[in-house]
C-alpha cells in the first residue's frame, strides 16, 4: 500500500491542475478537529488550551487567530 500512496502523491505533486482542485476542495469541505492528549490533559500548561480539547470547525469558517491558537499547545506542551 505504501508504494501506491507514493505513486499517487508523486502524481498529485506533478499535476498542478489536480493540486489546485484538491486545495479548493479542502478549502470548502475540510474540517479541523482537535483532541486532547489524555496523558497531558491535567498538566497545568495544557489548561490554558482547555477550550480546544475537543473542537471541530470547518476550515472555511475558522479565523486565522483561532487556527493559530489550536496549534499553540503542540508547540508549548510537548
Amino acid at each position: 500500500m505504501q508504494g501506491a500512496r507514493d505513486i499517487i502523491a508523486e502524481w498529485i505533486n506533478e499535476n498542478s491542475y489536480i493540486r489546485k482542485n484538491l486545495r479548493r476542495l479542502f478549502q470548502r469541505k475540510a474540517i479541523v478537529e482537535t483532541k486532547v492528549v489524555k496523558k497531558k490533559e491535567n498538566e497545568e500548561d495544557a489548561q490554558k488550551f482547555k477550550q480546544y480539547f475537543d473542537w471541530a470547525e470547518p476550515i472555511s469558517k475558522i479565523p486565522s487567530h483561532r487556527l493559530l491558537a489550536m496549534y499553540a499547545p503542540r508547540r508549548k506542551v510537548s
